[in-house]
């Protein structure tokens, strides 16, 4: 039995995979919830911040522009893409 394709493997990956999106993600979404007067969503994401205070970042938010998030995000689904191109076929069929 191949062992990607039990259920457990599956759920196992996935949830892999989602911990990355939303590490890659939490920045760039705490930024827009403070700059939009989402607060809320602020104070919810203020729990997964180091030291559970996201007012620390203020500065740090305030001085980051629109673009850099973009950048960040292209740059790591770029390197997704390199990783995928650059696995041999043997890898990925097997």
């Amino acid at each position: 039995m191949n062992v990607i394709h039990t259920w457990y493997a599956r759920v196992l990956l996935t949830l892999l995979i989602a911990s990355q999106v939303l590490s890659m993600l939490f920045a760039t979404v705490l930024t827009a919830a403070y700059r939009l007067h989402y607060l809320g969503v602020a104070a919810f994401l203020d729990g997964f911040t180091p030291g559970d205070d996201y007012r620390r970042f203020i500065p740090l938010m305030d001085a980051t522009p629109w673009w850099i998030h973009g950048a960040v995000g292209r740059s790591h689904d770029v390197v997704s893409r390199v990783r995928v191109a650059a696995t041999p076929m043997s890898v990925i069929t097997s």
